[in-house]
């Protein structure tokens, strides 16, 4: 990933830390760890999101998600988005090693 994107792990730890780093939350689901927001606990709602969210992206699938407005969907999508990204990122340095 390094060679290929033209960053650096140091500059990648960086970016996990502030991401995810913080005093916030921090969950495992489907395999991957999720962080979240100081102060914030994620609901049921949002975790059987992020729960389909990772499986579609672990498995490269498409998903079809709907919840209900005020159920917070945004910080769901984002939480395990970005969560994936740093396990498929950590997995593509550890292949690179």
């Amino acid at each position: 990933y390094s060679q290929q994107y033209g960053t650096s792990s140091v500059k990648a730890e960086s970016q996990r830390s502030s991401i995810g780093g913080g005093g916030g939350n921090t969950r495992q689901m489907c395999g991957v760890e999720v962080h979240f927001p100081p102060g914030i606990k994620p609901h049921a709602p949002q975790m059987a999101m992020m729960s389909k969210v990772i499986t579609a992206l672990k498995t490269s699938q498409h998903a079809l998600l709907e919840s209900p407005t005020g159920t917070g969907k945004s910080l769901a999508l984002l939480c395990s988005i970005l969560g994936w990204q740093n396990a498929e990122r950590d997995r593509l340095e550890k292949l690179n090693e």
